[in-house]
């Protein structure tokens, strides 16, 4: 009975995901899309309910990744948000010695840039007379990532390799926390996490995927290689320090500073 339902939600969850991903950016049609959303959320609350815990941890990490993986080949075709073309423009400019930070996308000295390779990249960059707001290290990968090919589909594919990652990570810390694997399934089929950051290729999984680095090897004892982790996703996105209150003790608070 618990498999019947566990592969009967599964069905269900999948049409609701392969549905979203037909239908295009939720704003598209907001009614329809939310209610996918909503359903795909209490699908998977019923997956991770009826879960067979008879089943071997290397089959039930099986299950989890296969599902995983299917949800996001849904989305690879799903168009990239608009973050993405300023992700791509930010790391090709820097390949000129342009300083993001300095300059807006509208500033008339990059006026040859937008015109030459990346006019379509550049039109579409929401407020761009704002300079560069991501912290270094995003800046840095983007730049990386513009040197090998500045297309917003190859910036999102990135993007989802550190998301496979976070999935990675995650069923360590749950191996050593002795957490049940079906909770990774809380991660890995989550329908916000596949819309935005695998359908629109949002920065974001990369700061979570150093932000669990660092508490995986945190788990593991060695607070200064974890607190350095910790930076780096502080370094990604400023709003992973709000983890560090919780993270800092008595015995680690020295090893805390590896994060600065």
């Amino acid at each position: 009975m618990r498999r019947f339902v566990f592969i009967g939600s599964c069905l269900a969850w999948m049409a609701a995901m392969a549905a979203m991903a037909a239908l295009g950016p939720l704003g598209r049609y907001p009614s329809v899309s939310g209610v996918l959303y909503i359903a795909a959320f209490g699908f998977l609350i019923l997956m991770v309910r009826w879960f067979p815990d008879t089943i071997a941890p290397l089959k039930a990490l099986g299950v989890v990744f296969l599902l995983a993986i299917a949800a996001r080949s849904l989305f690879i075709a799903y168009p990239v948000g608009n973050d993405v073309y300023r992700y791509v423009w930010e790391g090709y400019i820097q390949k000129f010695g342009v300083n993001p930070y300095r300059l807006a996308p509208d500033n008339p000295a990059l006026a040859e840039f937008a015109r030459t390779g990346l006019q379509t990249v550049w039109e579409n960059i929401n407020h761009k007379n704002f300079s560069a707001v991501y912290p270094p290290l995003s800046l840095l990968l983007f730049k990386f990532l513009a040197a090998v090919k500045p297309n917003p589909v190859f910036f999102k594919l990135c993007f989802i390799g550190f998301d496979l990652g976070v999935i990675v990570v995650l069923a360590l810390i749950c191996r050593i926390r002795r957490v049940p694997l079906s909770r990774l399934l809380l991660y890995a089929d989550n329908p916000l996490l596949i819309v935005y950051s695998v359908g629109e290729g949002h920065l974001d999984v990369v700061q979570v995927f150093f932000l669990c680095l660092g508490l995986y090897i945190l788990f593991r004892g060695h607070a200064g290689a974890a607190f350095f982790m910790i930076g780096l996703s502080f370094m990604t996105k400023y709003l992973a320090v709000i983890a560090l209150p919780f993270l800092i003790t008595r015995r680690n608070w020295k090893a805390s500073l590896a994060c600065l």
